[in-house]
């Protein structure tokens, strides 16, 4: 396992709670976000940390300048052939959302992606603000960990450092992934019938060279990810409330 904790705060979060590293935000009870994180993924094996404030893990590595440098960093780490990929900044991250994602993931498949029903997330964590995409299917936000094949995913890192720079392009990413495929996403937006799941998976393991996997789960706090000030505290006041319950 490896969680990726070189993230850094936003000036907005930076002035509310005087860290760099989102990792280092405070939750509840002198918990951290790597706290909290590592807590939950302890219950598998010790995971590796990327990144972060130095020393803030018996298992670290240095991250990268960017998400995909530290996520080649950290593939090229691990040991063994499969690993779950995580993000720090998880506040209501479970122990049962991650083994129900896990439970979900083909073996043979290279790279697994979660996608949570909007609906869901909405309903466990209403006003919170997310990027969402109409599908056939139905209406999706993504996930913030994966399962990974590390070997087979090595070979398409160069293709996700080139996607990823031109992730604020329209025009160099159509260059990548198909100026119909960007196409069917803009149009997703007014006609959400244009767009599958399974042509997603489809034309992104084209690109990439690998089987691709977007798997369906109905736990939101993967892809309830820690942004804004705003976020902040909604996060806190449903930790309260989750603890409170729990007493």
């Amino acid at each position: 396992m490896v969680i990726l904790a070189g993230g850094r705060c936003s000036e907005e979060m930076k002035a509310l709670t005087e860290c760099d590293f989102r990792a280092d935000i405070p939750l509840l009870n002198g918990e951290t976000c790597l706290d909290r994180t590592r807590r939950v993924l302890s219950k598998f094996g010790e995971p590796l940390v990327i990144g972060g404030r130095e020393g803030c893990a018996p298992r670290q590595a240095p991250g990268g300048e960017s998400f995909v440098e530290s996520f080649a960093a950290a593939n090229a780490l691990v040991r063994g052939r499969r690993y779950l990929l995580v993000t720090v900044d998880l506040p209501l991250l479970t122990e049962s959302a991650v083994s129900d994602f896990v439970s979900r993931c083909d073996p043979d498949i290279a790279l697994s992606y979660p996608i949570v029903p909007a609906a869901e997330c909405e309903a466990q964590l209403p006003g919170m603000k997310r990027t969402t995409l109409k599908l056939r299917e139905g209406h999706f936000t993504g996930g913030n960990i994966a399962m990974i094949d590390a070997p087979a995913v090595q070979e398409a890192t160069a293709i996700l450092q080139r996607a990823y720079a031109a992730r604020k392009s329209p025009v160099a990413l159509a260059g990548i992934v198909g100026l119909d495929t960007l196409f069917r996403v803009l149009l997703s937006k007014l006609v959400p019938m244009t767009l599958s799941v399974a042509y997603l998976e489809k034309r992104v393991g084209k690109m990439l060279t690998i089987p691709v996997r977007a798997v369906v789960t109905h736990s939101a706090e993967i892809g309830a990810d820690l942004d804004s000030a705003d976020q902040y505290q909604v996060f806190l006041r449903a930790l309260e409330k989750r603890e409170g319950s729990e007493n």
